[in-house]
């Protein structure tokens, strides 16, 4: 059975999946104090870790894969000037 994309849900669905984002402080927190976020570099092969700003972004994104909020090609082929392939 495959869930719904979240912007297909109706509102009551959609604000259960918005618990995801409540996370985000908590874990920027932990990870700016105590678990360093680590990135491994493709090309160098070194590791880093990442600035404030950069992390949340990361978990951001992390909380909307989460909660299935994700584009189709379509839609961003709608939304870009490019258009369609």
């Amino acid at each position: 059975m495959s869930e719904k994309r979240f912007q297909e849900c109706n509102r009551l669905e959609k604000a259960w999946r918005y618990r995801w984002y409540l996370l985000i402080p908590f874990q920027w927190v932990y990870y700016m104090t105590i678990g360093k976020f680590k990135v491994i570099d493709d090309k160098s092969h070194e590791e880093f870790t990442l600035e404030a700003r950069h992390l949340k972004k990361v978990l951001v994104g992390l909380a909307q894969s989460r909660m299935k909020w994700y584009w189709t090609q379509d839609e961003v082929f709608s939304k870009t000037k490019k258009g369609n392939p």
